[in-house]
């Protein structure tokens, strides 16, 4: 075991090595704070990697690394260049804010962020990549528990604590993956991008909330998807990939925006039924879907302000003249037949009224 009772400052590059052995054989400890413009390589075998005080206050290191460990627990880091955890058996506890000049890359069991723990990549313009390899990634109570550009997470029992702890981000792009049990719930502040392999849970919900615009460059799977945006959910034109996939229901709202528009309609696989709210239209139009559902129909949580098109029917909206109005841009006789004065609710209609006619209708008179 290697123990700092003291304070202490790097001159130099340092590398630090224990035998493996017996319990608390490999263990590495700093008791106080840790300082200097150098770079720190840690290996403890199965020890315990432990730096109960400040890192990189004072003076920031150039890099953290750990090549293996048990249990990691760090409190606030501050580095100009990378933290990496290459190998990791127990939990890495984040207890403070880690600052740093470039990726973060963190691959343990389990990965916990701690009171006000959180990881902040180069303000934002870096990566984070967390791997936790047998339980969850959850989350502290920092307003952003991650700040970066990419965000690469991966767990076996969850992403995320729990219906009132989810994890809090500030990331442009995002790829998730949850194999065992356990929910990805995730909370996301700006316009985020689902990216790379896209949002996978194979035994479990999605719940994504984003404080703007969701684009689905890649899809979201699992059994339960629910995706929440102040703005807009988007496709990335994609014409041919399902955006949404379940094996269950899904819920989909836009508060202020649409979801789809009319030239780049998001595709679903839904098992269930398929739930959407919208705040928003774009050419009369707030939700617009190609795919399929177990009742081939689109709920409505609430009345929307435009229609929704599902595989090319009207499935609802919220006032008939915004219908006719729309129908008429299409086929201007059915403006003649479709009284703007009678409100609609949600309903299902065949698209063949929207075909146009062979002749227009023409007013029966007894005049002569």
């Amino acid at each position: 075991a290697i123990n700092f009772l003291s304070a202490v400052t790097l001159t130099g590059p340092v590398a630090l090595t224990t035998q493996t052995g017996g319990a608390g054989v490999g263990t590495i400890t700093f008791s106080s704070t840790l300082n200097g413009g150098s770079t720190l390589g840690l290996t403890a075998g199965t020890g315990n990697v432990t730096m109960s005080a400040a890192v990189g206050g004072i003076t920031a290191l150039t890099s953290l690394t750990i090549s293996s460990a048990t249990n990691v627990s760090l409190q606030a880091v501050t580095t100009t260049g990378a933290v990496t955890q290459t190998a990791g058996s127990g939990t890495t506890t984040l207890n403070g804010a880690m600052a740093t000049g470039s990726n973060v890359s963190i691959t343990t069991g389990a990965i916990t962020l701690s009171g006000a723990g959180s990881i902040n990549a180069n303000t934002g313009t870096n990566d984070v990549t967390l791997t936790a390899q047998t339980g969850a990634i959850t989350s502290g109570t920092a307003t952003t528990d991650i700040t970066a550009n990419n965000l690469y997470l991966s767990a076996i029992t969850g992403i995320g604590s729990a219906t009132t702890n989810p994890l809090t981000t500030r990331v442009s792009n995002l790829q998730a993956t949850n194999s065992t049990s356990g929910d990805i719930r995730i909370n996301n502040t700006g316009n985020l991008n689902v990216f790379g392999t896209g949002v996978q849970n194979t035994n479990g919900s999605v719940y994504i909330n984003a404080a703007s615009d969701i684009t689905l460059t890649s899809p979201v799977t699992a059994t339960y998807v629910e995706l929440t945006a102040s703005g807009s959910i988007l496709d990335d034109n994609d014409a041919t990939a399902n955006d949404i996939i379940t094996s269950g229901d899904a819920r989909l709202e836009s508060i202020s925006g649409t979801l789809g528009t009319y030239t780049n309609p998001l595709e679903v696989s839904i098992g269930g039924q398929l739930y959407i709210g919208a705040g928003g239209a774009i050419n009369s139009i707030s939700a617009i879907f190609n795919g399929s559902t177990s009742d081939n129909l689109v709920h409505l949580l609430y009345n929307v302000p435009g229609l929704v098109i599902f595989n090319n029917h009207i499935s609802g909206g919220n006032v008939l003249s915004q219908l006719n109005q729309a129908n008429a841009q299409l086929n201007p006789y059915i403006s003649n037949v479709l009284p703007s004065f009678i409100p609609i609710h949600p309903f299902i209609m065949d698209n063949s009224i929207l075909e146009p006619k062979r002749k227009p209708f023409q007013l029966i008179s007894d005049t002569k």
